[in-house]
């Protein structure tokens, strides 16, 4: 089970702290049976809260602020809230499997009539090739719309870890959030977040695993060195994965504001949600 003291050694090593703590999988309250779909109502929790205000940010980050009778960080801390919300998640995500299924399927076989029609009029090969092209942009709005979500404006699919920290690198200039899916033949499914704000002074770049807990760094390098050195080997390198699903969020409020407008709404920012110390949680909503 994931300590909190490890892991804030872990991020101090990688210049970064440990914003907060949920550790999952030593949550009393989860069980096998309630335990699908929490991570992602988590991580969606977290996105919409970070394109909202500070205020929505710092409401989501009390929810992880619990302590014990010794008044310390309780070692795991689920809300019920999250738990509660899974069950609806979890059936609307398993709908969505069967809906995505369906739309690949007329994709295949768009594509498949498309390539009988090679060698027909050209009149009739192009009407085959829009339709497979229409296929596909039902899929791709499907995917954004119904998995990613509200804010969700592009989609991605990698079948390597390596491969999503080479595109994460590569647009980290964005300012942007992301969600990923990893799931494998087995069963196994889980759902974790990214923060990329170069946009901030001090620029801000956070991570989320309902596995651990929420992370903040000062530059991408050392975030994405922290998930593949020690996020991805501790949890997820010895499980099955065969997809890693990628979505891109927008930045929500902030998205809407002029370059002076969001300097202005967050001077205060990361000040409210980093605690000064990685042991003074109670600084972080003053």
């Amino acid at each position: 089970m994931a300590k909190l003291s490890d892991w804030e050694r872990y991020a101090a090593q990688h210049k970064g702290i440990v914003v907060a703590w949920i550790n999952q999988p030593g949550a009393a309250s989860i069980k096998q049976a309630n335990s699908n779909g929490v991570c992602r109502a988590i991580t969606r929790s977290w996105i919409d809260s970070c394109r909202g205000d500070t205020a929505a940010q710092i409401e989501f980050l009390k929810k992880f602020r619990a302590y014990g009778p010794d008044g310390k960080m309780l070692d795991a801390n689920v809300p019920d809230e999250y738990i509660e919300q899974q069950v609806e998640l979890s059936k609307a995500f398993n709908t969505s499997q069967i809906q995505f299924a369906a739309l690949t399927k007329d994709v295949l076989d768009a594509n498949a009539d498309a390539k009988t029609k090679l060698n027909a009029s050209k009149q009739d090969y192009d009407a085959a090739l829009l339709k497979a092209q229409q296929a596909l942009s039902v899929l791709e709005d499907f995917v954004k719309a119904v998995q990613g979500g509200q804010g969700c404006f592009d989609a991605k699919r990698f079948k390597t870890v390596d491969l999503v920290i080479a595109e994460l690198k590569n647009q980290s200039a964005q300012s942007q959030y992301y969600g990923l899916s990893m799931t494998g033949p087995s069963g196994f499914g889980h759902v974790v977040g990214f923060e990329f704000r170069s946009d901030r002074q001090p620029a801000s770049y956070q991570f989320l695993d309902a596995n651990s807990g929420l992370f903040y760094f000062t530059a991408a390098d050392d975030m994405l060195d922290f998930v593949e050195k020690k996020i991805w080997l501790a949890f997820y390198s010895n499980q099955p994965i065969g997809i890693f699903g990628l979505f891109l969020y927008d930045l929500g409020l902030d998205q809407t504001m002029s370059d002076e407008e969001r300097k202005s709404a967050r001077t205060d920012y990361p000040a409210k949600l980093i605690p000064e110390k990685t042991s003074d949680w109670s600084c972080v909503i003053c």
